[in-house]
This record gives structure tokens, sequence and C-alpha cells, in this order.
């Protein structure tokens, strides 16, 4: 290499010396702020997997809950039967006299393994007993209040209701 080059022209001396430098701090300041990035999707990703215990934990007792409380389609009996039986074992366990229980599938879009179903159901029994057997069938899940009518049949010596109650319930085929 020939040294009259940097006698000759003062801008490629001061290149000579400057760009090297200059070229190790760009470096330096990408890898700095790469490592950085590394370092932060690092930490997310560590936290993340630090809840995912816990996350399993809730999706299991949800599971469990659902495996509980949804209406499911038992082998060999169809989802009308399996609607049919729950609220008439509900309506018994309250005291309900039912007069009739209509359940047919409705027209909407269940997804895959469900299906949906409306339930007609005219009852008679105390305003408590009602209650009760509108909160269990809602409280759990079971099945969705769509309209209710309610009416008096006799005031005395209790009360007498008699209702009309349109549900819509999702069933689970196993």
């Amino acid at each position: 290499m020939d040294l009259g080059i940097f006698k000759a022209r003062r801008a490629h001396f001061v290149a000579w010396l400057a760009v090297p430098p200059l070229l190790i701090l760009a470096v330096h300041i990408g890898a700095n702020a790469y490592g950085r990035w590394v370092t932060r999707e690092l930490d997310q990703r560590r936290s993340f997997w630090a809840l995912m215990p816990e996350m399993q934990r809730q999706l299991g007792r949800g599971q469990k809950r659902v495996a509980l409380y949804a209406l499911r389609e038992e082998a060999g009996a169809d989802a009308i039967e399996t609607v049919s039986a729950r609220f008439n074992a509900s309506a018994r366990h309250h005291g309900l006299t039912i007069f009739s229980l209509g359940i047919e599938k409705a027209d909407g879009a269940a997804s895959p393994g469900s299906s949906i179903l409306t339930a007609t159901l005219k009852a008679e029994g105390s305003f408590l007993s009602l209650l009760k057997f509108l909160n269990e069938m809602q409280a759990e899940g079971l099945a969705s209040l769509f309209s209710a009518q309610l009416g008096v049949v006799r005031f005395e010596p209790e009360a007498v209701y008699e209702a009309e109650f349109v549900f819509e319930c999702h069933v689970i085929s196993t």
C-alpha cells in the first residue's frame, strides 16, 4: 500500500481513520438493539409460560363444570329426550305440575357436535317453585329463558300460578 495517497489527499486520510470506528460503532449499536429486543421477547415468553399451569388448571375447572352441568346427549338417546328428562326432573324436584312440554330443534346454526333446541313448557305451581325452577335451569347454564308468561290460577289457600316458558337449550353431543 502506498502511503503517498494519505499525503496527497487529506480526505483519504480522514476516511481511513474515521470509517473503521464508525462501522464498529454502527455494528455495536445494531447488535445491542437486537439483543434488547430478543431479551424482551424472551421475557414475554417466559412470563407467558409461567402463567400456563394456572391457565391449564382454570381450563380443567371449566371443563369439569361443563361436564357437570351441560345438557349432554347420552349414548342411544337423542337431544330431545335428554332435555325432556332434565326439565321433568327439575320440575318434579321443585313441585311443579307440567301440563305440556314441547321441544323442537331450532333453525339456528349450532356448532359442530351440538344442537340448539327450543322448549315450550306450560306448568303450574307456587311462585317460589316457579322461581326456583327458573333459577336452576339458568344458573347451571342448561337453558336460556327466551320468554315467560305468568297468570294466577287461584289465591287461596296458597297462591297458584300457571306459567308458560320458552327456553333455548344447547345440547352437546357425546
